[in-house]
């Protein structure tokens, strides 16, 4: 057993997301977890892989209690391919890899000959050496999820827990990379891939589980736990499984079958999704501080709207205006601040009559429990046991820039200068912190919110209030669908997803465009 939740439960608020939730993963096996939008499946992940903390039950990685791991510890043990590979990366693919070795390495963050021995064996592993000096932004769909699991890879550890592996993937992409996976179950990796494709997980997976409304509805073999009447009770769609001419079976909803000839109900069936596309495609662009908060929202927002797919990408915002200035198609721009969304109004990138601040953040600065018993203030960081302090560059990454006005306001900048760790985003001062790099971090609240528990969390006064804007794009080829997007960020649900993740209501609804 490589892997084992037991009784799980956890609550948003006062609403039980998931309930009496148990699972095993055993070497060699690969799982597909499956179960309509709202099931429970995001937080069921999250959950394994230590970003939550449940309400009840246990988690155990072998012999090992999850949340008695360090985080470093964790990734020596799990590795995770999340669902959107969409952040913009500045790098070559064969450095996007090699961050997998990041668990392995000391605090300086030097990559050893082994560690770009084992990245170059992922990329040879998947196929993908000849990528190895390409710009990762440069990479289509399917190539950019292949760099994301080497990128798994090459952290060696024993499990792999994908999140929807095959989202915006087309037909040829989604079973190659398949058969991929399948090829890494039957070389000994444990492999947990959450999926809406029941017919993916009848041909790729040992074993199924169907999650239903927060409670597991069935585990078992593929070809027992997916028959009509669970598919039924679990997507509210009559199904029928028919048998192709070399002997597989195919799951295909009702609604199809009945519209094919006799002749081809017995014939291999290739169905892609360009058969039966979606209507609309919306493309989004936010900052990558909203992946966690925006993949909820977006599976809300398609289920309203479920003519839909909607397409984000998460990057640095200065890196997403580049894309946007050489063409990428966008419809709706939503980033970490109002200066940036001003940048983007002045260069004619958004329709400033759209623009709405719809959430907040704070600054805040975290030290670990276990290392410092009080809570830091700004003012015991001049103590000498404050020694490296973790902060995003002031000139590029919004919480270093307010992390560096709190402390120009209260007279202290100029003597812990000298201290500060910079780092090029929002994100790596707190694994600083976990990880026992550094002794503090200035960091956003929404970002902390993912080590609750682990860390104090302490308010630091700014003075000026970091709203998160949104607005439709002057190019985009949906506006009606961007506005409404727009306008479901406003709505209570939406809201509660972000106060979830962290994030405050906004203060003001009307963007400073012209103060920057």
């Amino acid at each position: 057993m490589m892997l084992r939740a037991a009784h799980l439960a956890y609550a948003h608020g006062h609403r039980m997301v998931l309930e009496d939730v148990s699972l095993q993963l055993n070497a060699g096996e690969s799982v597909a977890l499956l179960g309509a939008n709202g099931s429970g499946k995001s937080t069921l992940i999250r959950l394994l892989l230590g970003i939550l903390k449940p309400l009840r039950g246990e988690i155990r990685l072998r012999d090992s209690d999850l949340h008695a791991l360090s985080a470093k510890e964790r990734a020596q043990r799990l590795a995770y391919v999340p669902q959107d590979h969409g952040v913009v990366f500045p790098f070559l693919v064969r450095d996007v890899v090699l961050m997998g070795r990041l668990p392995h390495q000391s605090w300086l963050g030097v990559a050893s000959a082994h560690d770009r021995e084992q990245a170059e064996a992922a990329l040879a592993r998947l196929g993908i050496s000849g990528l190895a000096e390409r710009s990762y932004m440069e990479l289509s769909g399917g190539q950019r999820q292949l760099v994301i699991i080497a990128r798994a890879l090459a952290q060696e550890t024993p499990i792999l827990i994908l999140d929807e592996p095959v989202t915006g993937l087309d037909y040829g992409n989604q079973h190659r990379l398949m058969a991929q996976i399948q090829d890494l179950a039957d070389s000994g990796y444990a492999i947990l891939q959450s999926s809406h494709y029941p017919e993916h997980a009848l041909s790729t997976a040992n074993r199924v589980i169907l999650l239903k409304d927060g409670r597991v509805l069935a585990d078992g073999p593929p070809i027992e736990v997916l028959h009509p009447q669970h598919l039924r009770a679990l997507y509210d769609i009559d199904t029928e499984c028919l048998e192709t001419s070399d002997g597989r079976r195919v799951i295909l909803p009702k609604v199809l079958t009945s519209a094919l000839s006799p002749s081809r109900r017995g014939a291999c069936l290739n169905l892609s999704s360009e058969e039966y596309p979606m209507t609309h495609t919306l493309h989004i662009f936010a900052s990558f501080t909203l992946a966690e908060p925006f993949q909820e929202i977006i599976q809300g927002f398609t289920s309203a709207h479920p003519d839909v797919s909607v397409k984000p990408t998460y990057g640095f915002c200065g890196a997403l205006m580049e894309q946007m200035a050489a063409g990428a198609s966008v419809d709706v721009f939503a980033p970490s601040s109002e200066p940036m969304l001003a940048k983007a109004a002045a260069q004619g990138f958004v329709q400033t009559d759209t623009a709405v601040n719809y959430a907040r953040n704070r600054l805040v600065l975290v030290s670990l429990m276990r290392d410092y018993p009080v809570a830091p203030k700004l003012e015991t960081l001049m103590e000498e046991r404050y020694a490296r302090i973790a902060i995003g560059d002031p000139e590029s990454v919004p919480p270093g820039r307010y992390a560096r006005m709190a402390l120009e306001k209260a007279g202290f900048w100029q003597d812990l200068e000298a201290r500060l760790q910079r780092y090029p985003d929002g994100l790596q001062p707190l694994q600083a912190v976990l990880e026992g790099r550094a002794d503090a971090a200035f960091i956003f609240a929404s970002t902390a919110n993912s080590a609750s528990g682990k860390v104090h969390i302490v308010d630091i006064p700014v003075g000026v209030s970091m709203h998160y804007p949104v607005a439709v794009t002057t190019k985009s080829a949906e506006p009606e669908l961007a506005r409404a997007f727009v306008a479901y960020l406003q709505t209570d649900a939406a809201q509660k997803v972000l106060e979830i993740t962290g994030f405050a209501p906004a203060l003001s609804a009307q963007p400073l465009l012209n103060a920057f």
